[in-house]
């Protein structure tokens, strides 16, 4: 690509490229691909000055949790205030701890409850000094504050499917008794949904849709999303008024919503890329790789994974030509082109560590440290696989 032969009437000039940050181009006819941009790239990373192949991976827990064929459902980083960090997973009917990322995972579970299945997906929140889960079947959330086993949330806390932390307070989205419900505790007590300050609110009751996430916009608002609708909570006085903002767009599911240093994005039922900062004006994206999201499975849409990679500008998009994620679609926030990585991201479900460090949970029972330097296989796939 550095020295393409341009035919001028008897003479051949060299055309020597330098700029790939275009990215993948493999929707436009070919004649209408930019020269920065390459039709078929794969499993590379956009530098200030060309491009590199990406890392490889590497397995974080050397022995399987559960076993071989049991997906990872839940994945969670948190430092406690003693120092030790931890980087815990739920994965079958098992939750599992790992004292300082040594890579031996501890089953902690004790006696809480956890509904096997690959789409029963948990979400941990951090409340101060404690690790929160909630999501499963939707099963009762639990706490893990890192000593022992996990016990279940005191008080009488939702069985939710998704929820988020604001304002000193928790917030619970989703029960399968009320899918449009979202429920708030007391302030500064994670562990009280009954008492003065808490309280819940129906959002669209009656529209036939599930409430799917709420996400942190800024300390005054978070957004709520259902598939085809957008919502403004105000979190600066309980009770928190809740009021539409937006019909017709949408999340394809929980995981498909994601806050990029106050940038929201988000993918749409539809399979396109949108974000806002306001909650209000919606940014389309370029259709570089239309041909990726059209190909998606349509019944596996709903269980779309994102996260950003703030060590290379990227959001990742785990999503599935089959029966579940095994590739990822990526954004690149920097270069404002689209990437995309055929192997080595089978993952149901991420987590950063350290704020840094990108880790996938996949369908095998284990964990991978991903862009693992001076490593260019990956041993997420057969035998390792090498990168292509």
């Amino acid at each position: 690509m550095a020295n393409t032969g341009i035919a001028m009437g008897n003479v051949d000039q060299a055309l020597q490229v330098f700029d790939f940050s275009g990215g993948r181009n493999s929707y436009d006819p070919e004649f209408l691909v930019a020269q920065n941009q390459s039709i078929d790239c794969q499993n590379i990373n956009l530098l200030d000055r060309g491009f590199e192949k990406r890392r490889g991976n590497t397995a974080h827990n050397s022995s399987v949790m559960v076993n071989a064929t049991t997906a990872i459902t839940g994945m969670g980083y948190i430092k406690f205030n003693s120092g030790t960090e931890f980087l815990n997973a739920v994965a079958g009917t098992k939750f599992f701890t790992d004292s300082s990322l040594s890579g031996t995972m501890a089953d902690a579970t004790g006696g809480i409850t956890i509904t096997t299945g690959q789409n029963n997906k948990w979400t941990p929140v951090i409340y101060n000094n404690l690790q929160i889960w909630f999501g499963g079947a939707p099963d009762a959330p639990f706490k893990y504050s890192g000593l022992g086993n996990a016990v279940a949330l005191g008080g009488s806390p939702p069985s939710a499917r998704k929820a988020f932390v604001a304002n000193n307070r928790v917030f619970a989205v989703r029960t399968d008794a009320n899918p449009s419900r979202i429920h708030w505790t007391i302030l500064s007590n994670p562990e009280d949904w009954t008492g003065t300050g808490s309280g819940n609110a129906d959002v669209n009751k009656n529209d036939g849709e599930d409430l799917l996430t709420g996400i942190v916009l800024n300390a005054d608002i978070a957004l709520l999303f259902k598939n085809t609708s957008t919502h403004y909570m105000f979190l600066s006085q309980a009770p928190f008024a809740i009021f539409q903002i937006q019909s017709g767009v949408g999340a394809a599911g929980p995981d498909a919503v994601i806050n990029v240093d106050g940038t929201i994005y988000f993918i749409t039922p539809q399979k396109r890329m949108k974000s806002t900062t306001d909650g209000k004006t919606f940014q389309e994206y370029p259709n570089a790789v239309n041909d990726l999201w059209d190909s998606m499975s349509a019944t596996r849409f709903p269980y779309i994974h994102g996260i950003y990679y703030q060590a290379l500008y990227q959001i990742h998009w785990f999503v599935s030509t089959g029966g579940t994620n095994d590739i990822s679609i990526i954004w690149d926030t920097k270069r404002k082109a689209w990437l995309y990585h055929s192997t080595g991201f089978k993952a149901n479900t991420a987590a950063l560590v350290k704020n840094r460090l990108l880790y996938t949970g996949h369908y095998n029972g284990k964990l991978f440290q991903q862009d693992v330097s001076g490593t260019y296989t990956d041993a997420s796939e057969t035998s390792p696989g090498a990168i292509d």
